[in-house]
């Protein structure tokens, strides 16, 4: 449903983020690639807005399953 990366220079990376819409039927939670995917969770769609850094009227899009557009995040400095 949205994919969006960001540069954070001090730890020397750059991190692609990829949210789907999806529906938890059972099983655990996990990636086959434990080196390259930092981590994997289930989030709501309130929470996933804070996580995409997208603002508030991107709520409504995904509620009605809509896509919503790339963002390119640039430098983040924590």
């Amino acid at each position: 449903m949205h994919v969006s990366e960001a540069f954070f220079p001090q730890v020397d990376e750059h991190c692609l983020f990829f949210f789907f819409q999806s529906e938890i039927r059972g099983g655990e939670l996990g990636t086959i690639f434990p080196d390259e995917i930092e981590e994997i969770s289930w989030v709501s769609i309130p929470d996933a807005v804070q996580f995409m850094n997208l603002s508030k009227e991107y709520e409504q899009i995904l509620t009605t399953q809509q896509t919503v557009p790339y963002v390119f995040n640039g430098q983040i400095t924590h």
